[in-house]
């Protein structure tokens, strides 16, 4: 059963953070503006969880302070207490927030993925759909030990349901929608929309 990522978890941001720099590498028109607080030139060069620890803060939840008063207090040092302890502790405000109403975390790494494999490797969809598949075969063994781990898998077929010609052909229309996918995606990141509509 998947993880449920319906908060901008680390994960998450981690995804998008892999867009945007796919779109930096190959070019795309940047939204500057938008993404400045982000530091772009970190962003091309640095490793995501390096960048994280300084920019996680721009992800910021909205969360409940409390604030204990003594109830002794007049009305003026009651609201100059609470002043007291509400500072630093409040105005957390994030603008970057996931567009798509139902974020799917592993589809959407999956097509960056697809993407990079056919625009960087140059390869075929049908090489791209085995070597995704053999990939989260390897990886079963893994998932059922883990309690951590979202299980993932490529399509709901196995790669020898793949192996005959007649399926041959559905496996290329399952990379090639992913591929199509992540270049909207990609698109829409550089102009500050993450997903955006793909």
């Amino acid at each position: 059963m998947p993880v449920s990522r319906d908060r901008p978890l680390k994960q998450n941001i981690r995804v998008w953070y892999n867009y945007l720099q796919t779109a930096i590498k190959h070019k795309y028109k940047i939204n500057i503006k938008y993404y400045r607080p982000w530091h772009l030139s970190q962003v091309k060069r640095m490793k995501f969880d390096e960048w994280w620890r300084t920019h996680q803060h721009l992800f910021a939840h909205k969360e409940f302070v409390t604030v204990k008063i003594d109830n002794s207090l007049s009305t003026a040092d009651a609201i100059k207490e609470v002043k007291k302890q509400l500072k630093g502790k409040i105005d957390k405000q994030s603008s970057f927030q996931i567009t798509s109403d139902r974020f799917r975390y592993v589809q959407v790494d999956d097509y960056l993925k697809c993407w990079i494999r056919r625009n960087e490797k140059k390869q075929t969809y049908h090489k791209i759909g085995l070597d995704m598949l053999n990939e989260y075969q390897r990886k079963e063994k893994i998932y059922a030990k883990s309690t951590k781990l979202i299980r993932r898998k490529f399509t709901n077929k196995t790669l020898e349901k793949f192996t005959s010609d007649n399926n041959r052909e559905i496996l290329l229309q399952v990379v090639r929608r992913k591929v199509i996918n992540a270049q909207k995606i990609i698109e829409n990141t550089a102009t500050g929309q993450f997903t955006g509509k793909y």
